[in-house]
């Protein structure tokens, strides 16, 4: 079947779902009776209009977008089956029904001929006629979700690529992306305010049913918006883009208002905040207004009242930024505190060192920059003789600062602080030795527990020291963030039973700590290509051969 782009159509990115009806027959009082005496309704459809030949049929279903066309046979001009043949070669989306009388058996063997299983005799019988339609009506609604479906799918890829993969504006739009007129485009791009709060709340990656509830309620706010139709994909843990297709003029003011109203409809604890790209129509402008969206969040940290900037608004904070250089005094205070092993002291300069800049305007990227300078000079001092056992490699490093995760002053103070006192411990003597320690307890502990609800906050409850220290830690030695190991070591002993026992594969899921099935299927086949059953498959098959 191929796709009818009319069945596309939608108001806020919705689809199309009532079923609309023509009825075509040379008796004008046949039409009549059969609109006004079927409660259609029951069916799900809607009569549209009537035709009393093949010829004003053809007419009636273009102007009037028909979906299903319930036809006499014998009909003056055009007939019944000709008209079926017509719309089969030039609309062949719309469905037939034939309408025929005793004597017309002919007639109806034709009609298979042409493909038209849908026929009643006249005259019909209500009940009969309403299970026909209502299954030929559901036939519609079903082909219409399995449309739309495919064509989100296209368009789903389009944005990831158009956002993540493509290095040019060479990429091309997906079949159907401008049907209907386009008064122009913009990007949305929005984050949780706070990023690495809903990420730890969520250990390390949030689930899957917040990020869906997190999508709907950007979704259905935008949608919301008269003449706008969006389209989002993550592109980070904590960074959506949508991309809103305007079919009519749409001012600042109503993507303002539909924003805020989303900003804090979510759980408690889950604010965003959102960027507006200006509007564009050129598709080929698509990528650089997406990733300005992008790249523009974090200056939201600037002002954490505002919910919704826009361009101008994220040109006046960048504009006021400037450049700055690390103060003497600020590099006095924070090596004389390391010097002194003090965490409490080293920490309070820290935290007031990121309060003056943050009341002089300074933004997240130009805090981190002047943090690497500050880090340079403490590698230094460790260096220089603090810890002479220390190698480069046993000191924890945070390689580059996420500022879509560590999205807030608060944020990129307290692991600004933890780094420098996960430093401190290093530069000790037997510092370094002692995070390896640390890590290989916490690898023990995992693997003892792995099939419990295990949490990164447990183990470093467990090993006494922050969550923060522990991921910095844990990451730093085994290149891998907690969950990520936790993942790979739960599906290599899922690997074991998979290919050791006929357990069923829930059963290993509960075995190896997942109480999730589909969630447990969903990580196996990112971790190993495949899903369960196909490597139990795999592995069955290489063992026969």
């Amino acid at each position: 079947m191929s796709v009818n782009t009319k069945t596309m159509t939608s108001t806020g990115g919705g689809m199309r779902m009532n079923v609309k009806v023509l009825i075509v027959d040379d008796e004008p009082i046949i039409c009549r009776g059969l609109r006004e005496t079927v409660p259609w309704d029951e069916a799900g459809v809607t009569v549209v209009g009537e035709a009393y030949d093949g010829e004003e049929a053809l007419r009636l279903v273009a102007e009037l977008d028909v979906d299903l066309v319930l036809t006499d046979i014998c009909m003056p001009e055009m007939d019944g089956l000709r008209l079926a043949e017509t719309l089969k070669e030039t609309m062949p989306d719309v469905r037939i029904a034939i309408l025929s009388g005793y004597g017309e058996f002919e007639y109806a063997r034709q009609a298979v001929r042409l493909g038209i299983e849908d026929f009643l005799l006249k005259p019909a019988d209500i009940p009969e006629l309403l299970a026909m339609v209502s299954r030929m009506a559901e036939d519609i609604r079903r082909e219409r979700r399995q449309a739309a479906d495919r064509c989100r799918e296209k368009r789903l890829a389009w944005l990831h690529e158009l956002l993540l993969g493509c290095t040019d504006a060479s990429l091309p739009e997906p079949a159907g992306f401008g049907e209907g007129r386009t008064r122009g485009c913009r990007f949305v791009a929005s984050a949780m305010a706070h990023g690495a709060d809903f990420v730890e709340r969520a250990e390390e990656v949030p689930d899957a049913e917040s990020m869906e509830r997190w999508r709907r309620r950007v979704d259905e706010s935008l949608g919301g918006v008269p003449g706008v139709e969006p389209l989002s994909v993550y592109v980070h843990t904590n960074v959506l883009v949508t991309f809103c297709r305007e079919t009519e003029p749409t001012p600042d003011d109503r993507y303002e208002a539909a924003l805020a109203a989303a900003a804090d409809a979510g759980s408690p604890g889950e604010p965003l905040v959102f960027t507006v790209s200006d509007r564009f129509v050129d598709l080929k402008e698509a990528r650089r207004h997406g990733i300005s969206a992008m790249r523009s969040l974090p200056f939201c940290a600037n002002d954490p009242g505002r919910r919704v900037w826009f361009r101008a608004d994220v040109a006046s904070v960048s504009d006021r930024a400037g450049m700055r250089e690390l103060s003497a005094e600020t590099e006095k205070k924070v090596l004389q505190s390391f010097g002194q092993n003090d965490k409490a002291r080293l920490s309070a300069d820290i935290r007031d060192w990121v309060a003056g800049l943050r009341r002089d305007g300074c933004t997240l990227m130009e805090l981190f920059r002047l943090y690497e300078e500050l880090r340079l000079l403490v590698l230094r001092r460790i260096r220089g003789g603090c810890a002479k056992g220390a190698e480069p490699s046993d000191i924890p490093h945070v390689k580059s600062f996420d500022l879509h995760l560590y999205n807030t002053f608060e944020a990129a103070e307290a692991v600004i602080a933890g780094e420098l006192v996960a430093l401190m411990g290093a530069g000790q003597p037997g510092g370094a030795g002692k995070n390896r320690w640390l890590v290989e307890r916490a690898k023990a502990y995992i693997a003892e527990r792995y099939a419990a609800d295990l949490k990164a906050s447990e183990v470093a409850a467990w090993l006494k020291i922050t969550p923060s220290y522990f991921s910095l830690l844990f990451k730093q030695h085994e290149g891998r963030g907690f969950t990520d190991y936790l993942n790979e070591l739960r599906i290599e002993r899922a690997k074991t039973y998979l290919s050791e026992t006929h357990d069923r594969v829930f059963e290993i899921a509960d075995k190896v700590g997942y109480k999730d099935y589909k969630y447990f299927v969903a990580v196996f086949k990112s971790v190993t290509g495949v899903t369960p059953t196909d490597y139990r498959n795999r592995e069955q098959n290489g063992r026969a051969g």
